[in-house]
């Protein structure tokens, strides 16, 4: 049988009411029993669904080193001028401590704030 493009099998046990099934995902084989077919189908398709799953959510490792700084210190600002940053757009002066009014001044005219 064949779901989500993965092989399984299920197969009747010799005992009564056994029925075993198995998926093999990427060089693991993951096996188990149940009751009736249809809970061995439906047990089989939720391993391959987990194993699917779990390759989703790797983690991109990137070269970036977590935690430090990159590039050189600077001076901190000396008085609240030093915060503002004037848009080359429209003329407005833009606090850069608010990402929000940065945000609002990037892209075509007019910004969002000064529509009409």
């Amino acid at each position: 049988m064949k779901y989500r493009g993965i092989e399984y099998t299920v197969v009747q046990g010799i005992a009564r009411q056994v029925w075993k099934w198995s998926v093999s995902v990427a060089g693991v084989v993951i096996t188990g029993r149940a009751k009736t077919r249809s809970d061995a189908v439906t047990n089989a398709e939720r391993a391959i669904d987990r194993a699917l799953a779990s390759k989703k959510r790797r983690l991109v490792t990137s070269d970036i080193p977590r935690g430090k700084y990159i590039g050189e210190a600077v001076d901190p600002p000396t008085d609240e001028a030093e915060h503002f940053i004037k848009c080359e757009a429209c003329g407005a002066w833009i606090d850069c401590r608010d990402l929000g009014m940065v945000f609002d001044h990037e892209g075509r005219l007019p910004h969002p704030d000064r529509a009409q």
